[in-house]
């Protein structure tokens, strides 16, 4: 199985200070600052300006892939006029941005639907991913990402896919758990903050949420899992390891083999959750480092 914010950003929140609140994500931490100007499929990529605050609101359509190489001194916002009616094209990249934000955007199929990366202060809510082969969303490696939400978004594959190290076991592992198509709901490395709240995701995934290495710090907060298939819940999956993690206030259900797997991590808070399971689902690691810290109660068991 593949293991697969500034001072010119004029309207950036504090709201970052509470994410331990798991409707944190009602509050946008990263606000519209510009008038909305309505674009379309045809004058979208032309419209797009490099620097200072924007905000695009887009026409029902299908789009080609967003490619923004940078953006600073201002919130770049993407707003669908009617959230889901405008689907972008897989394969999209953010990169070197200080103040972006999607909204309402569908992306379907494809290897990864959308890339962040080297960015900081990136708000993507109300979007839809679905049966992308890789990830949903990735938060790149290398350069460091810092301050990004994940806000009221739906990540959905229901799709089964084939061992990546043998080609030949397809759809289900011998122990009869499911090999999903889409590996990846959430991918992330090298990120100094990231903030999950608010997300669906159903009903295959061989990992939903992966902290995959580099993360400093991360909340996964008020999410509801709808089947995972296989994992749910990545914290420190590869090393080098992750920081800290807050897993609280989410809602586990339906077919899953692991609800979290704490892997290489140095402290994780798993808290206030709900899972519908009798027995635990959550597995410990003896991994690094060594001196972690692991709290996982109190939590409901129904």
């Amino acid at each position: 199985m593949k293991s697969h914010v500034a001072a010119a950003v004029c309207c950036l929140g504090s709201a970052f200070l509470a994410m331990l609140d798991s409707s944190a994500y009602a509050a946008d931490p990263v606000s519209e600052c510009a008038l909305g100007v309505r674009v379309n499929k045809l004058n979208l990529g032309s419209a797009i300006a490099s620097t200072g605050c924007q905000t695009l609101v887009l026409d029902s359509g299908t789009y080609a892939k967003i490619n923004i190489a940078s953006h600073s001194l201002g919130v770049l916002a993407l707003r669908c006029r009617e959230p889901g009616t405008c689907v972008l094209g897989t394969a999209s990249v953010v990169a070197n941005v200080d103040g972006f934000i999607l909204d309402g955007v569908q992306i379907r199929g494809g290897v990864i639907g959308l890339t962040i990366k080297a960015s900081k202060n990136v708000l993507i809510k109300r979007s839809k991913f679905i049966e992308q082969t890789n990830s949903g969303i990735l938060v790149n490696p290398g350069t460091t990402n810092q301050n990004i939400f994940i806000y009221g978004n739906e990540f959905r594959n229901a799709l089964l896919g084939c061992n990546q190290t043998l080609m030949d076991n397809c759809y289900y592992l011998s122990d009869g758990s499911p090999i999903a198509e889409m590996d990846y709901g959430v991918r992330i490395y090298s990120t100094a903050a990231i903030d999950v709240a608010g997300n669906q995701f159903g009903t295959v995934f061989n990992h939903a949420i992966s902290l995959k290495t580099n993360v400093v710090s991360a909340t996964i907060t008020g999410n509801t899992f709808n089947a995972c298939g296989r994992t749910c819940i990545e914290l420190g999956q590869e090393t080098p390891a992750s920081g800290e993690a807050l897993v609280d206030n989410n809602i586990f259900k339906g077919a899953r083999l692991l609800d979290l797997n704490i892997n290489n991590i140095g402290k994780a808070t798993v808290t206030n959750n709900i899972f519908f399971t009798t027995v635990s689902k959550i597995r410990i690691q003896p991994k690094t480092p060594e001196t972690r810290i692991i709290v996982t109660t109190p939590n409901t068991f129904q």
